[in-house]
């Protein structure tokens, strides 16, 4: 082989490889992309049915005990009175 052909068949080896490191690039970040995206669905609840959250809220209220929901109204009523305070509202 004359060096000439040398040069051209590593040329066509080089832009060979690197094809097909630029597909295994692009593959990869398309497979992230939709693993972020799944993720994101999931963080974000966008798959939930809203009226299957209010039901889970009601069933974690209904098992909680009555030192746990009397806690839950107390701060309720102090975050209601932080912010009338905060109004210039007095009781």
């Amino acid at each position: 082989m004359t060096p000439m052909c040398v040069k051209e068949a590593q040329q066509v080896v080089r832009k060979a490889l690197d094809f097909s490191s630029r597909v295994a690039s692009v593959k990869s970040l398309a497979e992230t992309f939709t693993k972020l995206q799944a993720a994101e669905r999931v963080a974000f609840s966008l798959d939930d049915d809203p009226a299957d959250k209010v039901d889970h809220e009601a069933e974690r209220y209904a098992r909680m005990s009555m030192t746990e929901r009397a806690a839950r109204i107390a701060l309720i009523f102090e975050k209601a009175r932080k912010k009338a305070e905060e109004a210039g509202e007095t009781t």
